[in-house]
């Protein structure tokens, strides 16, 4: 069983890589990108990612992987989890439907997020996330953020008027 224990405590109970005491979706790469155990690692991984997705099983809490590029208008039920994922390239949610959260808390991407006109009926949480690029919520819904917003706007409403009011006086 691979040694991945998930924020829950909860062992990862997915069947060791060869000699790692990991599955393949917990296991590192290796550092030679051109080596046919990093394309066999890749290709098992995206394997991997495509069966999960074809499950309906968005938990991708630890996994270690080159890039996510999610089918455009993909749509999930519940949370999305990428907790404490590494990620050496982007991710890629173009059009997707999150039925609830987008969880990014502790992991690294190495370059882009991207959410390009997604609907996220949560929030997102990037705590303690590593992004080495940036992440892009062009033409993007979520529905957390509306709601702090329209918060915030009834909270203040009458401060913003007596602002503009004071500032249209000058």
């Amino acid at each position: 069983m691979c040694g991945y224990t998930f924020r829950t405590g909860k062992k990862c109970a997915e069947e060791t890589y060869q000699d790692s005491k990991y599955c393949i979706f917990h296991v590192d790469f290796p550092k030679d990108e051109d080596s046919e155990d990093f394309k066999r690692i890749r290709e098992l991984k995206e394997a991997k990612v495509n069966e999960k997705i074809d499950r309906g099983d968005f938990n991708f809490e630890g996994a270690k992987l080159l890039e996510v590029n999610f089918p455009k208008d993909i749509e999930i039920e519940d949370f999305l989890n990428f907790q404490d994922a590494v990620i050496k390239k982007g991710v890629r949610f173009v059009g997707a439907k999150i039925g609830e959260d987008a969880l990014f808390e502790g992991s690294q991407i190495g370059e882009d997020i991207f959410f390009v006109g997604a609907k996220i009926d949560g929030g997102v949480r990037f705590n303690k996330t590593e992004i080495g690029e940036e992440v892009v919520f062009e033409r993007a819904e979520i529905d957390t953020f509306n709601d702090v917003m329209n918060e915030l706007q009834q909270k203040y409403l009458h401060e913003i008027h007596d602002t503009i009011a004071h500032w249209k006086a000058k």
